[in-house]
């Protein structure tokens, strides 16, 4: 079997500086887009019916990757570099923590209302993936040799082939993974909040509308 074009990488053959800081570097990468955002008025009126769509749609997307990324963790969990975990969510992708996190990105700017913002969000977390998942799956391909090829063979690495999957009837849930991915989560649950407050701000006569980009 020809192992998966996937496991070429380029660029990174192990963890790194880039890998250690890839956190912070999409943080400050995303700053003038938050400050466009931030001083630009929102797309939609509010209580349009466009904005009714996209509060509802960014909701949706919040909440779907908030139930993924668990959902995956439950399955995971503090497993990852001991054993190759195929089933549940990583049945049908090789990478659903990534999917979850992409969803609650979508959210952000979907909710923000700023198209500026969802296009400079989306190429930080392309970015973000392309810089780290290559190397993650370096790893697992050293560590799990052929048993890793056939799993990418069959299995995509982010788009979900709903086709594929398959669980045990029972799993063990490792409490520490979960307990550190709730940690996570409970610092990102005030999100909505505090966007739903930043959209107040901008619809304000008051407030600066600098810059007339989406």
């Amino acid at each position: 079997m020809t192992p998966d074009k996937a496991l070429t990488v380029p660029l990174i053959t192990k963890r790194g500086l880039w890998f250690d800081l890839r956190g912070a570097i999409g943080f400050f990468a995303l700053i003038p887009c938050v400050l466009i955002a931030l001083f630009s008025r929102p797309v939609a009126p509010e209580g349009s019916w466009l904005d009714t769509v996209l509060d509802t749609l960014g909701w949706g997307a919040f909440l779907g990757g908030i139930m993924v990324r668990v959902w995956a963790t439950l399955y995971l969990g503090g497993r990852k570099e001991k054993e190759l975990v195929t089933d549940g969510p990583y049945s049908i992708c090789r990478n659903p923590l990534y999917v979850g996190s992409f969803l609650i990105a979508l959210s952000i700017g979907l909710m923000l209302q700023s198209l500026t913002f969802s296009v400079g969000l989306a190429l930080a977390v392309i970015a973000y993936a392309r810089g780290t998942v290559p190397a993650e799956e370096k790893l697992l391909h050293e560590k799990f040799k052929e048993e890793f090829v056939k799993y990418c063979q069959q299995v995509p690495r982010f788009w979900p082939r709903l086709s594929h999957f398959h669980t045990a009837n029972v799993i063990e849930v490792r409490v520490k993974g979960l307990r550190i991915e709730f940690a996570r989560l409970a610092v990102l649950i005030w999100l909505p909040a505090l966007l739903e407050i930043l959209a107040l701000f901008r619809i304000q006569p008051w407030w600066p509308h600098l810059f007339t980009l989406w």
